[in-house]
Order: C-alpha cells, then sequence, then structure tokens
C-alpha cells in the first residue's frame, strides 16, 4: 500500500470523487444496513427506548470522532493510512451485522430466538378494495351532523392479507357554526374494527 503523493499529482476531482465513494460507504450502506437493525438490537438485547436512543446516539459520536481524528492527523501519509483502515473496518462490521442468523418469516415480522420484530417492508403490487358513504345532514341554521362508514380489504401478490390496512371505521360529528361564520366547533367520534391477522 504506497501512501499518495503530496507533490500536486492527486488532482482535486480525484479527491472529492474518493470523498464521494467514501460517503456512499460508510454513511450510505453501512448507515442504511444499521438503522433497520436497531429495533433488532433493542428486543434481543432487552433494552428500553431511552437506552437504544443512547446507542443511536453513540454511532453519531462515531462519525464525530472520525472527523476529528482527520482533523488532528497533519500528515497527509498518515490521513491516507486511517482512510485506508476506516474503510476496511466500515467494510467488515457492516458485513458482520448481517451474519446473526435472523429467519425471515414473512412481510409481517422476523421471527428469531423466540422473539417477533415488526419491520416495514415494500410489497410493490398490491390490490386493495373498498367502499366508503358519507352522510350530512342540516338540522339547524347553525348544526351539521356528519356520518361516514368505510370498510377495505388488500392482499399482496402472494394472497397475504395487508396489515396496514383497517377493515372498517365509522365516523360520528356533529359542527357548530357561530351566527357570524367567524368560527366553528366539530366534534367526532370515531371507531375502528379490530384488526385480525387473517384480514
Amino acid at each position: 500500500m504506497n501512501p499518495p503523493a503530496v507533490d500536486g499529482s492527486t488532482t482535486p476531482v480525484r479527491v472529492i470523487f474518493a470523498g464521494m465513494c467514501a460517503l456512499v460507504l460508510t454513511v450510505g450502506l453501512a448507515r442504511f444496513a444499521y438503522t433497520p437493525m436497531l429495533p433488532i438490537i433493542k428486543a434481543q438485547a432487552g433494552l428500553d427506548y431511552v437506552t437504544a436512543g443512547w446507542l443511536a446516539a453513540i454511532n453519531h459520536v462515531g462519525y464525530m470522532a472520525g472527523t476529528l481524528l482527520a482533523a488532528l492527523a497533519g500528515d497527509l501519509r498518515r490521513k491516507y493510512v486511517l482512510y485506508r483502515i476506516g474503510l476496511v473496518v466500515a467494510v467488515a462490521s457492516t458485513v458482520a451485522m448481517g451474519l446473526t442468523g435472523i429467519q425471515y418469516r414473512n412481510s409481517r415480522g422476523v421471527v428469531s430466538n423466540g422473539y417477533t420484530y415488526t419491520l416495514p417492508i415494500n410489497r410493490g403490487d398490491v390490490e386493495v378494495n373498498g367502499v366508503e358513504a358519507e352522510g350530512m345532514w342540516l338540522l339547524a341554521d347553525d348544526w351539521l351532523a356528519r356520518v361516514a362508514y368505510s370498510y377495505n380489504e388488500g392482499t399482496d401478490n402472494d394472497g397475504e392479507p395487508l396489515a396496514s390496512i383497517i377493515p372498517a371505521k365509522a365516523v360520528g360529528g356533529m359542527t357548530c357554526n357561530a351566527p357570524s361564520r367567524r368560527w366553528n366547533v366539530t366534534a367526532n367520534i370515531t371507531h375502528q374494527q379490530r384488526k385480525d391477522p387473517s384480514d
């Protein structure tokens, strides 16, 4: 591993391009690989939300430490060596996070060591069907009643139900308008049907 020349042969374009590649590798791939694993780490380690937040904050401390280390290393040859070491560590640690033996069950979550985790996963094409109805009645000059109902269901390409779809929802409300029409007050009551795993 030969250190870079410091006599001007390293052009600004090459330096900028190398920095962009390093950001894609460290902040891009490594960060996006770490973020979805934090809920799994939290559940398996029994961490509460405060401790998990500190864990995420320590990750940012690592960014700051690397920035200060690069600023304090005045020798360009030393910076080059640290730069290469940092990239190797970033790749190795990112790969190591994936070697956990997690078994993916389906798009509803992940099962590993008796724990169940809910993770958002893009399903591609889905089919959603439903019906909606709404009615409003003017009870008096200043009073308006509203009733609405909706029913929806959806499945993905494999026939699995979509957990994000609410089966049924009913809303009843009343609105009072001031005689001056400068303000109004609205009160609504909402009921949502319980979501069963088979829905």
